[in-house]
């Protein structure tokens, strides 16, 4: 399955990661990108399929297996490109205008910098892990343990009942209270 890391780990693909080259030659628009490694593979792009060559390797990515071994993610500036299948793993990382080709012939428009998300208001660590809670349900909650004492149980169970008591008059019945009845 694919990796999954940071664009920082890899290397820049630089100034010259995607040069195009000869689209006569092959019969499909072709480019030289720099893996993670630092090796050039020329990248063609035909109709149904997309070609990755070294001097020695040749990847060849039919259309039916785009979605499977094919994995494109924007990475602040960067697009990271992932070819995945049972015999290769390449890496890629490249600029928004390098990985334009790509992302036209696989029809996804050019990826835009995410507009700035509206902050919601963060709810405090405190509110997280103590919600509205009465101090009257938590001292009715400690004391009630103490009624199973033997002889002196009965003390407790009534001050338990009583402080069980006065939370249900005191307590506000709102949403926020909702936790602490019940409690």
């Amino acid at each position: 399955g694919p990796m999954h890391a940071s664009a920082s780990e890899f290397p820049s693909a630089g100034p010259t990661g995607s040069e195009p080259r000869d689209p006569a030659a092959s019969g499909g628009e072709a480019f030289v990108w720099h893996d993670a490694r630092g090796r050039s593979w020329t990248v063609r792009f035909h109709p149904q399929r997309i070609e990755f060559r070294t001097d020695d390797t040749t990847i060849i990515l039919p259309s039916d297996h785009w979605q499977r071994d094919l994995w494109v993610s924007e990475t602040g500036n960067t697009i990271t490109v992932r070819v995945e299948t049972f015999e290769h793993s390449l890496s890629f990382v490249l600029s928004r205008e390098q990985a334009k080709p790509l992302l036209r012939h696989l029809r996804r428009p050019p990826v835009e910098p995410a507009s700035p998300v509206a902050e919601t208001p963060a709810v405090s660590p405190r509110r997280l892990l103590w919600p509205k809670v009465s101090p009257l349900a938590v001292w009715a909650l400690m004391l009630s343990v103490l009624s199973f004492w033997p002889g002196l149980g009965l003390v407790p169970a009534a001050v338990t009942a009583g402080l069980i008591l006065l939370h249900r008059f005191r307590v506000p019945s709102s949403d926020a209270w909702a936790h602490s009845r019940a409690l």
